[in-house]
């Protein structure tokens, strides 16, 4: 049995242990944080989501043009089986300049000038207009159109 002049009546835990426990529990929290915040994309301005937007037609990337876009505008979006996706023969897309027309809270109107280049070395440019509205933190294409002008025989233009 301890002495009673080992044991100090009234005094709380000690103060160091309490520190450590809420440091410790600080720390989880802050770092769960900054690694769900590094596994969320950045939002993109309008003139970021136009570039990722292009890219993503570029390389057929169906799943990546379904987060960029609308559900209205992704319905009319050409995106061909996987085996018929992009392949040697497929033209890749180029921004060349894009310019935000207008912006207000809720929509944008941006104007990209896209190289579109051919399999065969051929390139040619064109202006292609984008209407982005806002869903949160970030900017979607709802209307536009595919500046590619055959895929296989298919049109591939969307309505602007």
């Amino acid at each position: 049995m301890a002495a009673a002049s080992d044991l100090r009546p009234g005094r709380p835990a000690s103060w160091a242990a309490v520190v450590a426990v809420s440091g410790i529990v600080a720390l989880t929290v802050l770092g769960g944080y900054a690694v769900v915040r590094a596994g969320l994309r950045p939002a993109l301005d309008p003139g970021q989501t136009v570039r990722a937007y292009a890219a993503a037609q570029s390389d057929f990337d169906c799943e990546r043009l379904a987060e960029l876009a609308t559900s209205s505008h992704f319905a009319d979006v050409y995106c061909p089986p996987g085996n018929e996706r992009a392949g040697p023969d497929a033209p890749q897309l180029e921004i060349a300049k894009v310019t935000v027309r207008e912006q207000s809270d809720e929509t944008a109107s941006v104007l990209a000038e896209v190289v579109v280049l051919g399999p065969d070395g051929s390139s040619f440019s064109t202006a292609v207009s984008y209407t982005l509205v806002r869903d949160g933190d970030l900017w979607l294409v709802d209307s536009g159109r595919d500046p590619r002008p055959t895929i296989g025989g298919r049109s591939v233009r969307l309505g602007s």
